[in-house]
């Protein structure tokens, strides 16, 4: 019985590339008990079934109420602790670590446990836009000691990949990109959004989707739609700390317009109403520079074009699929862009996304992370 730790430190509710993951993992035959060590919150489960192979676990933190930097240091310390006595008596044959905090504790469980240890990072760590000073120079400090005891690196695109190739001189690192699960139908066209915000078939809707938060391009995408032709619609879907913001501006402008985020099922469904995707991540960090959103490859697979930073791996994409267009991320650039987009151009677009779908899915990226866990076992 083989069987697998996945540690986040976060409430798991919102998690899809961990869900995919040991989805994956559990399917081809290679695990059968999967444990995501998660942290509660106020509303969640304690524990959670999956299905008859996953299983969540929440921790519950007496220090969870304890605030400022000493408070958050308690809290990961006391995470740490109960994880590592859980499991002491039993340890996973795998502990895999989907972020630079849970590292550590790989190590741990590695050091008396005997754990093999996967580092699977969702971005590159120790550049994001929150990681800055002491932060970042004790983010650096812990990866460059600990990352060499993990047996391979999963990163979510191949320029992340090459730097973590590069900076630490190493060899197992693999490219999973973040890619959603499908039915494998063909995306059917909906007119949910435009039923919601009264459009009509005339009006050219753009969507942005996913987190409304600083970084992500939202207030450069506002700017430009203020200044575009009334016949170009915004609708921003999703949730974050921006969202006020954008409501405020769509109470100014009739043109931009604000769907609060769905369920991850329905997604697509509402994704297919719109006629081109926005994924317009700032230059505000190294992490985001090399960026391949989610959203990118929803748009995609909802046979929609899609309008992308033009940054290393998105451009890479775009260009090879030709399935859309790149952009400077300022608000004249993207205004310049959409204000002269043509329904024919927008057409022809799409029907390159509707046929780069089919290329586009977790069942590669699941090859790739299937593979790699079959060549480690085959080896211990």
């Amino acid at each position: 019985m083989v069987s697998a730790l996945h540690i986040y430190p976060s409430p798991f509710t919102h998690e899809s590339r961990i869900l995919k993951e040991t989805r994956s993992l559990v399917e081809s035959g290679l695990f059968d008990d999967i444990v995501v060590g998660a942290v509660w919150e106020e509303g969640l489960a304690e524990h959670e079934e999956l299905d008859a192979s996953r299983k969540v676990w929440r921790v519950r933190l007496r220090s969870r109420r304890l605030r400022g930097t000493f408070g958050k240091l308690l809290r990961f310390a006391e995470w740490y602790v109960r994880i590592l006595l859980r499991f002491r008596r039993n340890p996973p044959d795998f502990i895999s670590c989907h972020s630079l905090s849970g590292l550590p504790l790989g190590a741990l469980f590695h050091v008396f446990l005997r754990s093999r240890i996967i580092y699977d990072t969702h971005e590159l760590e120790t550049e994001t836009q929150s990681t800055v000073g002491i932060r970042r120079t004790l983010s650096k400090l812990v990866e460059r000691a600990l990352i060499r005891r993990a047996e391979a690196v999963i990163v979510v695109g191949e320029s992340i990949a090459e730097w973590y190739r590069k900076t630490y001189d190493l060899v197992e690192v693999h490219v999973v990109r973040n890619i959603p699960t499908t039915t494998g139908t063909a995306p059917v066209k909906t007119d949910r959004l435009r039923r919601a915000f009264g459009l009509k078939d005339s009006a050219m809707l753009f969507i942005c989707q996913g987190m409304v938060d600083e970084g992500r391009g939202i207030r450069i995408i506002l700017d430009a739609f203020a200044e575009a032709p009334p016949d170009r619609h915004l609708v921003i879907l999703g949730y974050g700390p921006l969202v006020s913001e954008v409501m405020q501006r769509a109470s100014l402008h009739p043109n931009v317009h604000y769907h609060p985020a769905v369920p991850p099922g329905e997604l697509l469904e509402y994704t297919a109403g719109a006629d081109v995707g926005l994924s317009l991540i700032e230059n505000t960090s190294l992490s985001y520079f090399y960026s391949l959103p989610n959203k990118m490859f929803e748009y995609i697979l909802s046979g929609i074009p899609v309008v992308v930073s033009d940054f290393p791996d998105m451009a890479a994409v775009v260009d090879r699929l030709g399935c859309g267009w790149k952009s400077s991320v300022d608000a004249a650039s993207v205004s310049t862009l959409v204000c002269s987009l043509s329904r024919e151009d927008v057409a022809m677009r799409a029907g390159r996304a509707l046929k780069s779908a089919a290329s586009l899915s977790w069942r590669s990226e699941e090859m790739v992370l299937v593979s790699l866990y079959q060549r480690l076992l085959a080896a211990s």
